[in-house]
This record gives structure tokens, C-alpha cells and sequence, in this order.
């Protein structure tokens, strides 16, 4: 009973985690909406925690065999839910140009692109669009764009394409768990659902950005954790790592957890899996020809941060920055209520997210050292993972909407993890 009710909370908070990005952000004050997201969004990881300790560690994700009405089912919500979601996201493409004055997201990619192809270095200044933009993304983050310049696709439909197809993993993971129809019909539901919310609210997320592409890795990160196999895990790492690069402060936590529970073996595995990947695909290409490129990319974050923290050059002097008054994020109370001058609010909020962000990742690694053996790891790996991402996102320094696609799309494996979990239980 216990794990079945920690199922409907999980399901409860998600929809709260969802208005509070959505309409929350909108229509709610800007200081009561991010604590709503903050709170939401922290209960799912505490309550995937919790659920390790009521499942035991060696659950089979086997179950019962699933009947064909099941599949049939799973498919017909599936194909129904890509058809209705490329619908909506051709209407909101169409609505929006690649505009460096709208966003200078997908240009920036198609610069750095562009550079690759005509054999020039990515890691240069843009100075194209009436400003010095010092190109911040990772290879993972523009390099899959090739194959789109290459047959002329949209990077938007790209995006989508990628994310459907990650969608697929996850629907053929899930199928192959012991669900009820009930079950298998909101996890299918959930992923659709959710996008076609937040566009209707926040339309430039898929309308000026590709950040879907990356929280769908993210979402297979998940589910790679979950099913044991080291080469998904291996797989999944490498593009997390190499598109967003934040989650190496969260890999010593998920190594520390597989040496007590895996051993040293499978750990060497997965280390060598994504130094190579680093090394392929970002070290050798680009680092060896210029190891700055990293710390300037940080280097810019602060100074566009600041920027933004400044106010848009139509807004009236004073007012406050729109950039952190979404009603999302706690930078705005950094702004509003620390003392000094804006960069000195600004650099107060990168310590504090810094502090929190590591604090986190110690205070869960030594909750795991003395319950380990009460756990089921995997379950803690994925809620540890939701939790540092929940403290990561909520107090970065430019919470821009898109950005919390990310910790979505880990809701939506943490869910199915959980669901099988209280399945088999």
C-alpha cells in the first residue's frame, strides 16, 4: 500500500511541477511560483528515495507476461500521442523564424555547424549579429545539427525527430514491464501531455531552442540506470556529459553508489566508456586545439549572466530584468532582496548555487554510506539524480524556461521507475 500511494503522490507532484513551469509561471506571483516548483519538484526525488527503501534490491522488472491487448493499447496511445505532438510543434515552428533577434540559440548552432562543415575552428567569437557571442555549447550540442545542415532539415524537426525516437526507447522499456493498462497509459500519456502544455505557455521552448533533444537524453540516462545495462549507462552518460556538462558534479555520487553495489569492475567500465567519449568527441577535435575554449565558455555564462541581470536595453532603467522575473527560479529573490550591486547579487547567487549544488551531492552521499544495505541503489541513483537536479536548475543564475525541460524529462523516467517498482512490489 505503502509503495502504490508513494506512486499517486509522485503522479500529484509531477502535475504541480508541470503548472508550476506552465501556467504557474504566468499567472502566479513571481515569488510564490518558484518555491511551488522548487518544493513539487523536490518531493519527487524525495519520494523516489523513500521508495527505495520499501522495494527490495533485487526486484525483478520481468513480472508478469505482458498480453497483447497491453501492447496494442501502449502502441495506439503512442502513435496517437506523436501524430497530435508533430501537429502542434509544426504549428509553433511556423510561428517562430530563425532569428538571431528572437534567439540566438539555433543560429548559434547553425554558426558553429557552418565552421565544422567549411573546415574552419567552432571556438571562435560570432561577431555576425552586432555583438561578440563567445560560442559556450558542448559537441553534443550542435554536432548532431551536421546531418541536418547535411539534408537540409529544420534542427527544430531534428530535435523532435531525436526526442520520438528516444520517446520509442522509453515506450519499449516500459512495455516490457510488468504494467497495468492503467499504468502503461498515463506513463505513455505523461511525455505528450506534458510538451503540449508547456507549448502552449511557453512556445518558444520548442519554437527558438532544441534543449527537447538534450532532456531526452537525460530521460534515457534514466532509464539506462534502471535496467542494469552498463553499455546504455555508458551510452547515455557520454551525451549527457557532452551537452550539458553540469552532471559531472553529480557522476562522483553515481560512481560512489556502483562501487559498493556493482564493484570496481563495472565502474572501470563505465569510466573508460566516457573518457573515451570526451576524449573522441570534445579533447582530440577541439580542447588539443585550444584548451581555453572550456574556460571561456564559463567565462562568457557570468558575463551574459550579468547582462541579463542588468535588463534588456528597451527596458526602463531600474526595472526589473524580465529574464529573471518569469516566476521561475530563486534568482529573482537574489535580485530583489541581497544587498550590493548587481554583480555582487549575481556573485552571491553563483556561491550559493554552487554550495547547494555540491551540498547536496555530499549530504546524499553520506545518507547513502549508512543505509546502503537498505536501499535499492538504483532507485536512489535516479532520485539522487532528480534532487541535485532540482537544487542545480532552481538556483541558476538565468532561469530561462527552456532550460527546465531537463529536470521534466527525469520526471517522466523517475515516474516509470517507480511505477515498476510498486508493480512488482
Amino acid at each position: 500500500m505503502k509503495s502504490q500511494s508513494n506512486f499517486l503522490i509522485l503522479l500529484l507532484l509531477f502535475i504541480i511541477e508541470v503548472f508550476a513551469l506552465s501556467f504557474g509561471s504566468k499567472y502566479l506571483n513571481n515569488f510564490v511560483n518558484p518555491l511551488i516548483l522548487f518544493f513539487s519538484s523536490l518531493g519527487i526525488g524525495l519520494l523516489c528515495l523513500r521508495q527505495s527503501f520499501l522495494v527490495p534490491s533485487g526486484i525483478s522488472q520481468n513480472g508478469n507476461i505482458i498480453t497483447k491487448r497491453i501492447k496494442y493499447t501502449g502502441l495506439i496511445f503512442f502513435c496517437a500521442g506523436v501524430v497530435v505532438l508533430g501537429i502542434i510543434i509544426k504549428s509553433t515552428i511556423d510561428k517562430f523564424p530563425i532569428d538571431h533577434r528572437i534567439s540566438d540559440i539555433i543560429p548559434t548552432i547553425q554558426k558553429l555547424v557552418n565552421r565544422y562543415l567549411n573546415g574552419e575552428f567552432p571556438y571562435q567569437t560570432i561577431t555576425d549579429w552586432g555583438y561578440n557571442l563567445y560560442p559556450t555549447y558542448l559537441p553534443f550540442q550542435w554536432e548532431q545539427y551536421i546531418l541536418a545542415e547535411k539534408i537540409n532539415l529544420d534542427y527544430r524537426w531534428f530535435a523532435f525527430y531525436g526526442t520520438v525516437f528516444c520517446l520509442i526507447i522509453y515506450a519499449m522499456i516500459i512495455l516490457n514491464r510488468n504494467q497495468s493498462i492503467l499504468k502503461l497509459s498515463i506513463l505513455f500519456c505523461l511525455p505528450f501531455l506534458t510538451i503540449i502544455l508547456l507549448n502552449s505557455v511557453h512556445p518558444k521552448i520548442f519554437g527558438v531552442t532544441v534543449e527537447i533533444l538534450i532532456a531526452s537524453y537525460y530521460l534515457l540516462l534514466v532509464m539506462s540506470v534502471y535496467s542494469k545495462n552498463i553499455f546504455a549507462i555508458s551510452i547515455t552518460l557520454i551525451l549527457c556529459l557532452l551537452s550539458r556538462y553540469f552532471i559531472l558534479l553529480w557522476l562522483p555520487l553515481f560512481l560512489y553508489i556502483f562501487y559498493f553495489t556493482e564493484g570496481f569492475r563495472k565502474i572501470l567500465v563505465i569510466s573508460v566508456f566516457c573518457i573515451l567519449g570526451i576524449i573522441l568527441f570534445y579533447a582530440l577535435p577541439f580542447l588539443w586545439k585550444d584548451p581555453s575554449i572550456f574556460l571561456m565558455g564559463l567565462q562568457y555564462h557570468s558575463y551574459a549572466a550579468l547582462g541579463e541581470w542588468s535588463g534588456q536595453a528597451w527596458q526602463a532603467p531600474g526595472a526589473r530584468p524580465i529574464a529573471l522575473f518569469q516566476g521561475i527560479g530563486f534568482a529573482s529573490f537574489f535580485y530583489e532582496y541581497v544587498g550590493g550591486s548587481v554583480a555582487e547579487r549575481l556573485r552571491t547567487l553563483q556561491l550559493i548555487h554552487f554550495m547547494l549544488s555540491c551540498g547536496a551531492i555530499l549530504f546524499l552521499s553520506t545518507i547513502y554510506f549508512f543505509i546502503k544495505k537498505q536501499v535499492h541503489h538504483r532507485l536512489f541513483i535516479i532520485g539522487s539524480l532528480k534532487i541535485f537536479l532540482v537544487f542545480f536548475y532552481n538556483f541558476i543564475q538565468i532561469p530561462y524556461a527552456y532550460l527546465f525541460l531537463v529536470p521534466v524529462f527525469v520526471s517522466f523516467g523517475l515516474i516509470s521507475c517507480v511505477a515498476d517498482a510498486t508493480q512488482s512490489k
